[in-house]
Order: C-alpha cells, then structure tokens, then sequence
C-alpha cells in the first residue's frame, strides 16, 4: 500500500525553493548589516569630529574668559 500523494520530487522541489529564499533572506540580512556598519563608522567619525570642534571651541570660550577677566581687573585698577 502505497501512499498516492507520496511525489518525493516535488518534496526535494519545495525544499529547494525555501533553501533559495533562506539564501536570498541571508544575502538581505547581510547588505543590511553591512550598510548598518557603514552608518555606525559614519556615526563615529562623525561624533569624533564634533567632539574635537566642541573642544576647541570650549578652549577659546576659557582663552577669551580669561581675557575678559584680565580686561576688568585693568579697569578695576
């Protein structure tokens, strides 16, 4: 007694689809990690940049503060 609806080619057939849409869901999932990389490398040089034009800029605020206090003490005297 076999079973009629038993199509072992039509099986391997089925699989063979969902192991194509397995590799092609990888290949997304990997572009979309290699594009989130790229953002996050983006991200830090970015933040590394800002960073360094914060700093700068707190360096003249200090430079010009002490100017300004200096600027007062001569008036004071």
């Amino acid at each position: 007694m076999l079973d009629p609806n038993f199509d072992p080619l039509s099986e391997l057939e089925e699989q063979g689809d969902l192991i194509n849409k397995l590799i092609q869901h990888h290949n997304n999932h990997d572009g979309i990690l290699v594009d989130l990389s790229t953002q996050h490398k983006a991200l830090v040089d970015l933040l590394r940049t800002d960073r360094a034009k914060i700093v700068h800029l707190e360096n003249k605020v200090k430079v010009m503060s002490e100017m300004i206090g200096e600027l007062y003490a001569d008036r004071s005297n």
